[in-house]
């Protein structure tokens, strides 16, 4: 009798324990969690001052709590800026990117997963080996290149070099179509029909 006594006393002195445990670890990440949302809300928050409160309150707790309510800087956004153009640009060139990358990098990763052909692992390779390059360290000679074929301040610089994309794209594509069952996917070979042309 006094084992079982023992073991239930140790048993929910280890149920505290992880109670306990969860409940310091749920504080901490509420506490980090604030930590990060804390700009973000400040962000917010000052959106809707006057310009010559934003930073003078920075300091205080007011910078979360603001007195004044006003709309007019989303409003200035309209007068100072062409927000339409800007809205449209912004639309069109991720729009366009989107479209041409999936129809480009769905297209390379599927033959990546699919389709044995000669090359095929050294080229892929080449794709991985593109995913430690960062964009900083390709900007300056894109830029001149840009340059070189007339395309400075259009559209087509913006879109062109950012369609085929390594990672976001054409890797997770390949994940994608490998995770596929073969037999689903694998185009059948009636009236002459051939897997490359899939």
């Amino acid at each position: 009798m006094q084992d079982i006594t023992k073991n239930s006393i140790k048993a929910l002195q280890q149920k505290d324990r992880r109670r306990l445990s969860t409940i310091s670890s749920y504080l901490l990440l509420i506490v980090l969690s604030l930590l990060f949302i804390a700009p973000i809300v400040f962000m917010i928050v000052g959106s809707f001052k006057p310009d010559e409160l934003v930073l003078s309150e920075a300091g205080t707790f007011k910078a979360f709590l603001p007195e004044k309510v006003s709309f007019q800087n989303y409003w200035d956004v309209f007068e100072r800026v062409d927000f339409a153009r800007f809205f449209f640009n912004s639309l069109l060139i991720a729009g366009a990117i989107v479209l041409a990358g999936l129809l480009v990098n769905s297209l390379a990763a599927y033959a990546f997963a699919r389709l044995r052909w000669r090359g095929r692992t050294l080229l892929f390779a080449l794709v991985l080996a593109l995913m430690i390059i960062p964009l900083e360290a390709i900007a300056v000679p894109l830029f001149f290149q840009v340059t070189l074929l007339g395309w400075r301040n259009t559209y087509v610089a913006q879109i062109l070099p950012f369609i085929a994309n390594a990672f976001q794209s054409t890797y997770l594509y390949l994940l994608h179509w490998s995770s596929q069952r073969a037999r689903r996917s694998r185009p059948r070979r009636w009236g002459g029909y051939d897997p490359h042309l899939f």
